[in-house]
């Protein structure tokens, strides 16, 4: 493994921490949420989120679609066994698990009427080639919530904003023992920035981003930049 790999399962040990207490993260679920809870989901519909981490997004999903099927695909061990034990915790029946990498999944997936993917796309090998297989997946009128990291991370930017977004909230002492136990992310995240420099991760704007999303079948209801202008969000639907 490279100096500047990424530990994803080092990484899964503290994301839910950071995750709760980062408000740009809490921002794009909240969004993700809305979209997911006003789309006209039938009974039996699939949806699933590809990349999905530790379950932040899926869960909640099949908790607010309980007539549909949640697919929670992930292929890091740690994260997929801690969305796991989130789903069995709360008894959901409509939720279900895949270790597996969204190239090995998308070829042998079903037809879809929702997807999601929040900050996992740019990792992939080919996410231009990725985002078509998924797009082919989606029946028409399908929903597809997408929100990628775009631009390259900057360590300092997101460690003095987390300081003053819950510094202010919590106190010093608090915030203080949050960032030493969130360290793990924090050395996740200078892995990202180095890879998204060399160019093993994809960067992107938002012209590129649109471009390939319409270029793949995809209809863009609404497109803005998220993530505190780190990252690009779509919510588009599947064309006809």
């Amino acid at each position: 493994m490279k100096l500047w790999d990424v530990n994803w399962s080092d990484y899964a040990t503290a994301y839910d921490l950071m995750a709760t207490h980062n408000p740009a993260y809490q921002e794009i679920r909240e969004r993700a949420l809305l979209e997911f809870g006003k789309h006209p989901f039938r009974e039996g519909d699939r949806i699933a989120d590809i990349g999905g981490g530790t379950g932040n997004f899926s869960i909640a999903i099949a908790e607010l679609c309980p007539q549909c099927e949640v697919i929670h695909v992930e292929p890091d061990p740690t994260m997929a066994s801690a969305a796991e034990s989130k789903a069995n915790k709360m008894g959901l029946s409509n939720w279900s698990l895949v270790r597996s990498s969204a190239e090995s999944w998308i070829r042998e997936a079903p037809s879809l009427a929702g997807v999601i993917t929040v900050h996992s796309l740019y990792t992939m090998p080919n996410p231009q080639h990725t985002i078509q297989q998924i797009s082919h997946k989606l029946l028409p009128g399908g929903l597809w919530f997408i929100c990628d990291l775009g631009r390259k991370m900057r360590i300092l930017d997101w460690a003095a904003y987390l300081w003053r977004a819950n510094a202010k909230r919590y106190g010093i002492l608090r915030t203080l023992k949050m960032f030493s136990r969130g360290y793990p992310v924090l050395t996740a995240n200078r892995a990202i920035s180095k890879m998204q420099h060399c160019g093993t991760f994809w960067r992107h704007q938002s012209e590129e981003f649109s471009t390939v999303l319409l270029d793949s079948g995809l209809s863009i209801v609404r497109q803005e930049v998220a993530y505190r202008g780190y990252s690009d969000l779509a919510v588009c639907l599947r064309s006809t």
